[in-house]
């Protein structure tokens, strides 16, 4: 396992009703798009917080103890409590064990969303 980051950062993780942000696609960057969004509803996130990155035959194990001590560490406030608020993570994981591939986990430092009618936004901090 490869961590772009040295150390499992402790993250403070804020989110907040927001105005309709129109079609969320829309808010994705075009040289690192992370979205999750099906019709119309989902997650975009923007930048990195934190970047994981995974490989070999463990790399589903490793990415799963990595974020189970991200999310241990975590402060978080969420009084939005809608699936895709509070700390969220992308990952893109290799198909095969000898896969050339990396598999990452990424914490995005923005997620802007959109669930039943309902806006939000979630920023992650990584100050100490």
């Amino acid at each position: 396992m490869t961590r772009t980051t040295t150390a499992a950062p402790t993250l403070t993780v804020s989110t907040r009703i927001l105005d309709d942000p129109g079609d969320v696609l829309r808010h994705t960057l075009r040289d690192a798009p992370l979205a999750f969004v099906r019709s119309g509803d989902g997650i975009v996130g923007i930048g990195e917080a934190a970047r994981f990155t995974f490989s070999g035959p463990d790399r589903m194990r490793q990415a799963s103890a990595v974020w189970r001590d991200l999310v241990q560490g975590a402060v978080v406030d969420d009084p939005v409590q809608l699936r895709g608020t509070g700390l969220v993570a992308f990952g893109s994981f290799a198909f095969a064990d000898d896969s050339a591939e990396r598999s990452v986990l990424v914490v995005p430092r923005v997620v802007i969303g959109k669930r039943r009618g309902k806006a939000w936004l979630t920023a992650v901090d990584t100050t100490p």
